[in-house]
């Protein structure tokens, strides 16, 4: 029998369940993230004289974590291809990224003087 389809909340939403994780000093914590994203792709323009393709792509995640420090966050991504032939192709691309504090972060005191 194949496997069902998982629901589409299940497939939009990523989960990841950080438990069980212990610094080297013996200190332990948990926390949960919630991810959710949105990828889109238009095209402007195909097979016209100086643009073979142009088009516009941009992006949308949001995160949210279960640990109080940290506030849930939206970041964001947006660019384009222009290609005026077969042999050229130009790309920009402007995002902005957020990294989450690592298990040892979360969980060691700061170095004193840092």
């Amino acid at each position: 029998m194949g496997e069902r389809e998982a629901p589409l909340a299940e497939r939009i939403w990523c989960r990841a369940n950080l438990s069980d994780r212990r610094t080297p000093d013996g200190r332990s914590g948990r926390y949960d993230v919630r991810e959710g994203f949105a990828d889109l792709t238009v095209p402007i323009a195909a097979d016209q004289p100086g643009a073979k393709r142009i088009q516009l792509d941009a992006g949308l995640r949001y995160t949210q974590t279960s640990l109080a420090s940290v506030d849930p966050v939206t970041t964001f991504n947006i660019g384009g291809v222009w290609q005026p032939d077969s042999l050229l192709t130009a790309r920009a691309q402007y995002a902005q990224g957020v990294r989450l504090p690592t298990d040892m972060m979360g969980w060691t005191a700061p170095a004193p003087g840092i």
